[in-house]
């Protein structure tokens, strides 16, 4: 999924697939999207955009997408995907269904699955 985001910073993000990217050049009406996090270490991932519709996606990152767990304040633990935060939602056996831990109950819908310690899916796509 392609949707546009603000950095923490309020900078203008394309995000596709859980992945940002920045507006390395600007022609007109055609941007240049480079790798946000990574580019500088050599992730070659670029996106294409004219009008704010892409119309060239290269998805050659040489990194995964930053995942960790971490404890929340009440002590509980959460899955945390590029900076945004996941609580479980539900379980069953190995499998773990996460939702947005912040914006859940504003409609977001963010959403990851996990089988034991790995994201075998993933919809980052947050609204917030």
């Amino acid at each position: 999924m392609v949707k546009y985001v603000r950095s923490i910073r309020g900078k203008r993000l394309l995000s596709v697939n859980g992945f940002t990217f920045y507006a390395k050049v600007v022609s007109g009406p055609k941007t240049r999207w480079s790798c946000s996090t990574h580019h500088y270490k050599g992730c070659h991932a670029v996106v294409h955009t004219i009008d704010d519709e892409v119309v060239k996606l290269i998805n050659d990152h040489n990194h995964c997408l930053e995942m960790k767990y971490v404890t929340s304040r009440r002590g509980k633990q959460l899955l945390s995907v590029n900076d945004y935060t996941f609580c479980a939602h539900s379980l069953s056996g190995h499998k773990t269904r996460w939702i947005c831990s912040t914006h859940n109950t504003k409609g977001c819908h963010a959403v990851a699955h996990t089988v034991g310690d790995e994201v075998v899916k993933l919809k980052n796509n947050h609204n917030h």
